[in-house]
């Protein structure tokens, strides 16, 4: 799985092994160390409360979720983005989910 962030856009690709741990257990998640006693993870979750897609941040963990009607039609089928927008404050977060098919890029 890989997070990009740009401006206020947060993206994240996932590749076929991130989809079956998506669809086995409703939630992926990676861990970037970033100093000895620190580190930064990111997590993509299936969320019943979620109506749209969303994200959370609280600590040292960033949780996009997924509604689970659009998490199981997007595991399940050929689409491949699911995106959301949410608004913080004065400005509006751009959430994009994505398969990504090709791993190395």
């Amino acid at each position: 799985m890989k997070l990009r962030i740009a401006g206020q856009t947060l993206r994240i690709r996932t590749d076929p092994e991130d989809m079956r741990e998506l669809a086995a257990n409703g939630a992926v998640e990676e861990r970037i160390e970033l100093s000895p006693q620190r580190a930064l993870a990111y997590r993509l979750s299936v969320a019943p409360e979620a109506r749209e897609v969303g994200v959370t941040y609280r600590g040292d963990l960033i949780d996009v979720r997924l509604p689970v009607q659009a998490a199981r039609e997007w595991c399940t089928t050929d689409r491949v983005a699911l995106s959301g927008s949410q608004a913080n404050g004065s400005a509006t977060l751009t959430i994009v989910v994505e398969k990504d098919f090709d791993p190395s890029e």
